[in-house]
């Protein structure tokens, strides 16, 4: 059980936010006088509620919506009636909603966007923002949604009930990005169906190759979606039953970091799951990567280097993985051959390379991104 309780400034308001028994609840209580240890809103000093306000719901991320866990419904509707906070609400009809509503944006006004949604949805958008003529500025708050929600998570929510205080009680943060170039002939795969890469792409949690790519483009089917974050195990699982060798080589800069590897991937996020400790050494506000690779010859040493990961990131003591800060200005390159397996996770989407000698460079590119300066609340 989550639950977390706030005053109203001038008003005898005490607000309860709760998840118990997996039913989510806003109850709203009358007080006489101040109630110690118990934070205070003032409406006038949270500017990001006084913006153009936008609220995204992908309906279908992580396992869908049901009546008791419907987080707009159930507490952010009455909360913003009760604060009196003007908003739009948006569902999602398709896979397209996101990126169209993210292209129809005007760059004149400063906004902010609450996403009830994954990783996946928040890449989409950002990828999808049109060229903004001069600076604009966008606040971007995270309600998780989906099945890892790695941004959430490394932002310090680890509950739905703790983001959504964030809304009122977050401080901005910079929402750092990451650029990769892919080579010609990359597609974006959705079950079996191919879409043409054409620029670089941003990510703002994780590219990966190897085991980690693999696991979430074969877990991302119908039938295991229903099985929430579980379904990342069983893919896991059915992996290492065959040999884990991707060939590849990596310079960072001047310096080379060869291959084969069994597990490979940058990212800015700390965890991927609530105690999948991947960067113990990291901060999402940072405009950082770190670069994680895994040599391993057996799916049994590869199993044994996770479970170091879910022992509060004990997996960087061992001398099979190679753990490296990428700071900002510095670039990866990763080279693949004729012969190189060429699935790539981008953010949750699976990006398919072509079957040719090829290069991937990745890089920070810091919050400005199109011309949007773009903030996170944590």
């Amino acid at each position: 059980m989550t639950k977390i309780q706030f005053t109203i400034e001038n008003t005898k308001n005490l607000v309860t936010l709760s998840d118990i028994g997996n039913e989510y609840r806003l109850d709203v209580s009358s007080i006489d006088e101040s109630v110690e240890n118990i934070p205070s809103v003032n409406l006038s000093e949270v500017s990001h509620l006084h913006k153009d306000i936008t609220i995204i719901d992908s309906i279908l991320s992580g396992i869908g919506r049901n009546e008791d866990q419907d987080i707009y419904r159930r507490i952010i509707e009455p909360l913003f009636q009760l604060l009196g906070i003007k908003h739009r609400y948006l569902v999602t009809q398709n896979k397209n909603s996101v990126k169209e509503f993210a292209k129809s944006l005007d760059p004149s006004m400063e906004r902010t966007i609450i996403f009830l949604s994954g990783d996946t949805s928040i890449s989409e958008f950002v990828n999808d923002l049109p060229n903004a003529e001069q600076e604009a500025t966008l606040n971007i708050i995270i309600i998780p949604c989906g099945t890892g929600n790695s941004l959430s998570l490394s932002l310090g929510a680890d509950s739905t009930i703790k983001a959504v205080a964030n809304i009122l009680f977050g401080s901005k943060i910079p929402f750092n990005l990451y650029q990769a170039t892919f080579p010609k002939g990359s597609n974006f795969l959705l079950q079996d169906m191919k879409t043409e890469i054409k620029e670089p792409l941003v990510f703002t949690t994780v590219l990966s190759w190897a085991f980690h790519a693999s696991i979430v483009a074969d877990s991302d089917t119908k039938e295991l979606r229903k099985f929430g974050i579980e379904r990342f195990k069983m893919a896991a699982m059915k992996n290492l039953e065959q040999e884990q060798n991707y060939k590849g080589s990596i310079m960072i800069d001047d310096t080379s970091v060869n291959g084969p590897f069994a597990y490979w991937l940058v990212t800015g996020a700390t965890r991927f799951e609530p105690t999948f400790e991947i960067l113990p050494h990291g901060d999402i506000g940072d405009d950082s990567l770190y670069m994680v690779a895994v040599s391993a010859k057996y799916g049994s040493e590869l199993l044994d280097i996770m479970k170091e990961v879910y022992d509060s990131g004990r997996h960087i003591e061992n001398e099979k993985v190679t753990y490296i800060k990428i700071t900002k200005g510095q670039k990866i390159k990763l080279k693949l051959g004729a012969d190189s397996k060429n699935r790539f996770c981008l953010d949750g989407s699976i990006i398919l390379l072509p079957e040719l000698e090829c290069e991937i460079t990745i890089e920070s590119v810091g919050n400005l991104h199109k011309k949007w300066s773009l903030f996170l609340l944590s």
